[in-house]
């Protein structure tokens, strides 16, 4: 098996595979009994037709299918006579096979780029310092207790600490309802940022 390697690019590599037929004939020979086992000819009982015969009918055929078959494993072979690390699925990308004489292939994957390491010694870098408030740690203790908070009913929105329950409802410029834009029972968390200041404002001080 006579083997030549193509270096594509960093990261690819091309494999081109050479095989005499006498390299690959064992392989030949078992496709076509495996291949004996499920074709049936007239005069003779399913798998029960001599090789020779299938040779002459269908020898071509079978041939030219075991030779991706055989590609892929001596891909395989190469890899390990080669010591060759692939990295990804490998591409078939052409196969010569000339019953009788050779089979040629050539198969494309990728590899691991080789790095250039250069010299980092006496670089300067920078170590970034967080600074935080107590202000920001209080908004984060509030935004770790936000899931288990528990509300009770109130008769009075004191404060924007308060979750209501609201309709609402769009209204054009004249003050009249617009059809089909109404909203009901939507809870709304005045301590929530996002909020819009307007709601906050106008709940305050509401049963």
């Amino acid at each position: 098996m006579e083997v030549k390697i193509n270096q594509l690019a960093p990261d690819q590599q091309e494999i081109e595979v050479h095989l005499t037929y006498e390299e690959i004939k064992p392989e030949i020979q078992k496709a076509y009994i495996d291949e004996s086992k499920k074709i049936t000819i007239d005069g003779f009982r399913k798998g029960k037709a001599p090789v020779g015969m299938i040779k002459k009918l269908y020898g071509e055929a079978i041939e030219y299918r075991a030779a991706e078959e055989i590609s892929n494993k001596k891909f395989w072979d190469a890899v390990d006579q080669e010591n060759l690390k692939p990295i990804s699925t490998p591409q078939l990308l052409d196969i010569d096979f000339v019953p009788g004489s050779k089979l040629v292939f050539k198969v494309k994957y990728e590899v691991k780029p080789k790095l250039d390491l250069k010299d980092y010694t006496g670089l300067e870098i920078e170590k970034p310092i967080f600074k935080f408030t107590d202000a920001d740690v209080d908004k984060e203790i509030e935004f770790m207790f936000k899931p288990h908070e528990i509300f009770e009913p109130a008769q009075l929105v004191e404060n924007t600490d308060y979750r209501i329950t609201v309709n609402l409802q769009r209204i054009d410029e004249s003050g009249a309802e617009m059809a089909g834009s109404r909203s009901e029972n939507i809870k709304i968390d005045l301590a929530d940022e996002k909020v819009n200041e307007n709601i906050k404002t106008n709940a305050v001080g509401k049963n």
